[in-house]
C-alpha cells in the first residue's frame, strides 16, 4: 500500500511538473512578438500568477475547486460545478449563482487557465476532460486530455489553455468517463490568470 501511494504521489509531481512547462510554453508561445499591454516583458509561472521579473503579479486571477465528489454518468458529457474559492480578485466565480460550472471572465483580454481532474478509482474505459468557452474567436475547446483509465488508484488528467475572450465570456471544466457505470470525480480544480488586453 506505501509503495502504491508513493508511486501516486510521484505521478502527481511528475504530472505537475509536465503542466507547468506546458504553461510556460504556452505562453511564450501565445506572445512570441511581445506581451501585450498591461502585462510584464519577463515572468515566471509559480503555479498560480504570472510575476514580473521583480515578483510582482502581472495579473488579476482566481482559484476554484470540486472539494466534494460529484458523480458522472457513464458516457456522458458533463459541466463540473465547482463549490470552494480559494482566490478570486475579480469575482470570476459566484457561490450563489447557477450554474455553479460557470468561470466568468470580467473583461476582454487573453485568458490563462490551467485545470486537474480527479476520477474515483476504477479500471474499466476512459477519462476524458476539457475546457470549453465562448471566445472572441469562435467556441474553442482546450486543455483537452483523454487517457485510459488507471490500473489502480485514480486517474488523474491536467490541461492548460490560452483563451482570447471578450467580457463576461464563461469557460466551463468538463468531464466523460466510461466506467461502464456512475462514477465519482473526486476532485477538481481551475486557475485561471488575466495575461493582458485584446489589441
Amino acid at each position: 500500500m506505501t509503495d502504491t501511494r508513493g508511486k501516486v504521489q510521484r505521478a502527481a509531481s511528475e504530472e505537475e511538473q509536465r503542466i507547468t512547462a506546458i504553461v510556460d510554453r504556452r505562453v511564450r508561445e501565445t506572445f512570441k512578438n511581445g506581451l501585450p499591454a498591461g502585462t510584464y516583458a519577463s515572468y515566471l509561472w509559480d503555479g498560480m500568477k504570472i510575476v514580473g521579473a521583480g515578483g510582482g503579479s502581472a495579473a488579476v486571477g482566481a482559484r476554484v475547486r470540486r472539494a466534494a465528489a460529484f458523480a458522472l454518468s457513464n458516457n456522458t458529457i458533463t459541466d463540473l460545478d465547482f463549490d470552494t474559492e480559494d482566490d478570486d480578485d475579480a469575482n470570476y466565480w459566484d457561490e450563489t449563482s447557477s450554474p455553479l460550472a460557470d468561470i466568468v471572465v470580467p473583461s476582454d483580454g487573453y485568458y490563462l487557465f490551467e485545470c486537474t481532474t480527479h476520477f474515483a478509482a476504477n479500471a474499466t474505459g476512459i477519462r476524458e476532460s476539457f475546457l470549453q468557452s465562448s471566445a472572441l474567436d469562435g467556441n474553442q475547446i482546450g486543455g483537452h486530455q483523454r487517457l485510459s483509465a488507471a490500473s489502480a488508484g485514480e486517474t488523474v488528467i491536467s490541461g492548460c489553455h490560452v483563451y482570447r475572450l471578450a467580457a463576461s465570456g464563461i469557460v466551463r471544466l468538463r468531464a466523460l468517463q466510461t466506467s461502464g457505470g456512475s462514477l465519482n470525480v473526486t476532485a477538481a480544480s481551475c486557475n485561471v490568470i488575466r495575461l493582458g488586453s485584446v489589441p
